[in-house]
């Protein structure tokens, strides 16, 4: 099996094959082989992106979801964002929103709105959320 993944592993490197890298993405996944996830995410397989992303998110792993949100990774974004507010973590939600995740701001200015922070709804809405434009239209 050494062999065979080796083998995957100079398919993915040398041709960026994704076949291969789905492969290896799925042997990754059942192992808990974040390395190799790490491999195939620096060798351009968005799959492994997300994989990582889904596996960081089950153990709580928040740096390693920021570096994939920095890399441009959606799905990290939504798992991200999602622990944010599940955990009213309004210092990791200003980072996403500085991120450009649109979510974030939609999801910070429903909580803002909700204790009263008219302030950082507004924010929110200059940053290009339309909850929070809905909401300062309805307070209006």
């Amino acid at each position: 099996m050494t062999d065979d993944r080796e083998a995957l592993r100079r398919l993915v490197e040398e041709d960026g094959d994704e076949d291969a890298a789905a492969t290896l993405a799925d042997l990754a996944v059942h192992e808990g082989d974040t390395e190799l996830l790490r491999f195939l995410l620096d060798n351009g397989s968005e799959r492994a992106g997300d994989l990582l992303a889904t596996l960081a998110a089950g153990s709580g792993d928040v740096d390693t979801l920021r570096l994939l949100v920095d890399d441009g990774n959606e799905e990290a974004a939504a798992l991200l964002t999602a622990l944010a507010a599940r955990t009213g973590d309004e210092e990791l939600l200003g980072w996403l929103v500085d991120s450009g995740v649109e979510e974030a701001a939609d999801l910070w200015a429903e909580i803002a709105s909700a204790r009263g922070d008219l302030e950082t709804v507004a924010r929110m809405a200059d940053e290009g959320s339309d909850v929070a434009v809905r909401i300062l239209r309805d307070r209006s």
